[in-house]
């Protein structure tokens, strides 16, 4: 194969196998960092939609509770009120870090866009959307 061939530079990934699909669905990407960017944002939604029935996140601890007791409530009824007992509020309030100094706008830019944790925070922003979109569907009040 000549040296600059455009097989070279192009790939097929396989990237949904789902029962919503009729069929295998291949995308053509370009072979470079974003197209792998790319593929693993896909791979991680793919997985959290396909594998999870929820996901919740601390900072939406009340809401991912109550979301947890509508969806399971065999086993997560009264969960919400356990979290806001006083052995819970203790706890909570006793884990705080002393002299945190708020991260700058240049330094969380910096994070999310130019380290390998903007996966991560893809990950979290998705999350957030799936944890309403849930809400929504449900029509479950924020506690």
């Amino acid at each position: 194969m000549p040296q600059n061939s455009p097989i070279d530079d192009w790939m097929s990934f396989p990237v949904i196998r789902s029962s919503s699909f009729p069929r295998n669905l291949a995308i053509r990407v370009k072979n470079s960092m974003f197209s792998c960017h790319i593929l693993k944002t896909i791979n991680f939604q793919l997985n959290v939609e396909k594998n999870y029935l929820f996901v919740g996140v601390l900072e939406e601890l009340p809401l991912s509770l109550t979301i947890l007791e509508h969806l399971l409530p065999h086993f997560f009824k009264g969960a919400l009120d356990l979290n806001n007992e006083e052995a819970a509020l203790k706890m909570k309030a006793e884990t705080v870090t002393n002299n945190k100094k708020p991260a700058s706008e240049e330094t969380r830019r910096f994070l999310k866009e130019e380290t390998s944790l903007s996966l991560e925070y893809e990950l979290y922003d998705f999350v957030l959307d799936r944890i309403k979109r849930i809400q929504n569907k449900f029509k479950i009040q924020s506690p």
